[in-house]
């Protein structure tokens, strides 16, 4: 059985709401390969990008999968109002997923399924 790794918290900032992220995570263990699943309500999204580079560094996992909500849950929680942040990390080798493109507008959706 996988074994997933989470966390779930919120902050006044992403910096914050990542260092707390970080320390649930993992005991400073990164993990080498692995896909991230990330999810964020709507003030942190123009954060993602440096959201994603910290995890990256941090955890060593390499592949994140995102998306931006009305609200986020957890094994302990969920958040629907102010900045909230919650992450997996699924120890899968590299060649047992794959993650689709990026897909930020409904137009950019219909062209993505569409193999275009």
């Amino acid at each position: 059985m996988t074994v997933f790794t989470s966390a779930l918290t919120t902050g006044p900032d992403w910096k914050t709401i990542l260092a707390d992220v970080g320390s649930q995570l993992a005991d400073g263990r990164r993990q080498p390969g692995g896909l991230g699943p990330i999810y964020t309500v709507q003030p942190l999204a123009d954060h993602f990008a440096d959201i994603i580079q910290t995890l990256r560094q941090r955890t060593g996992v390499e592949h994140w999968a995102s998306c931006v909500g009305l609200g986020v849950c957890g094994s302990t929680g969920d958040y629907h109002h102010g900045s909230a942040l919650s992450v997996l990390v699924a120890p899968w080798a590299d060649e047992v997923f794959q993650n689709f493109t990026t897909v930020s507008s409904a137009d950019a959706l219909v062209e993505a399924l569409s193999g275009g």
